[in-house]
Formats: C-alpha cells, structure tokens, sequence
C-alpha cells in the first residue's frame, strides 16, 4: 500500500532513509528532516564524522588482521625450523666441506642446534626465504658468518 504524506511541519529534507516503493515498518522513519540551514549541516557533518569513525575502525580492523597473519606466518616458520632440520643441514654443510667436521667450531654449532638454541634458530630461519626451509634459497654464508658469531660469544 502506498501513502501519501503531507509534512506538517517546514524545513530542508535531508536525507530519504527509504527509497520509493520501498517497504517501511510503521513509526520507522523514512526521511530526515532538519529545520534550518544549521541543522541541515549538522546532520551531515555528524554523518561525515561517523563515516569517518567507520573508517578509522575499518582501518584498526585490517591492521589488526594484518598483524595476525604476521604472526601466524612467524609461528609457521618457527615451527618448521626444528633442532633436527638444523642439524640436518649443518651435517650436509660438513659433507660439503664447508664446515670442518673436527673443529670446535663444528661441535658446539651442532651443540647448540641440538639443544633448540634461539639465537642460532633465529639466525638459521633469517637464512632462507619464505616460510618453509628450501636448501635452493638457504643462504649458507649469511648462516655461517653469524653462526661464528654467535658460537664464538657463547664459548
């Protein structure tokens, strides 16, 4: 049913909250009104800091996401990068003889990957790229160069 209506009140039209033949819900409003120029401003500078609001919290919301799969990403990689890949690698370094097999140098990086050390794991994990290890994008002589490092201060 349509129905016609006659405002009985004057002012600007602000705002039609329901499009024409559009079904509305007795007492649901179905237009803004304001009564002077003033409060037709008002009206949409609230609207105006509203979608703004709306913004700011869709913008923390996808910031937030963002920062879990962030997390998300890190805890993948940490938890693919275990005391056995490290060694893994470390004996295949040997093999290669890049690493000499009966140095101290040798025996505590093997000592510390076997016990999970974290700053060796997190050197090894900033040694590849992506989040899975890959020996094709293992870059050995950053792994190398800052495992001494680390060996070194932990003697």
């Amino acid at each position: 049913m349509t129905i016609e209506y006659s405002a009985d009140v004057g002012g600007i039209i602000a705002e039609m909250l329901a499009n024409e033949g559009q079904h509305v819900d007795v007492e649901k409003p179905f237009i803004a009104y304001a009564a002077n120029q003033d409060e037709y401003n008002a009206y949409f500078d609230s609207k105006r800091e509203a979608l703004m609001d709306e913004a700011r919290f869709q913008a923390a919301q996808e910031s937030l996401e963002h920062a879990k799969k962030s997390e998300s990403e890190a805890e993948r990689v940490s938890s693919a990068v275990t005391p056995m890949v490290m060694l893994r690698h470390i004996k295949h370094l040997i093999q290669k003889k890049e690493i000499d097999a009966e140095s101290d140098f040798a025996k505590k990086l093997q000592a510390l990957a076997r016990a999970g050390d974290k700053s060796i794991t997190e050197i090894f994990e900033a040694s590849f790229d992506g989040i899975s290890f890959n020996e094709d994008t293992f870059d050995n002589k950053f792994f190398l160069e800052n495992a001494k490092a680390i060996v070194n201060s932990s003697s």
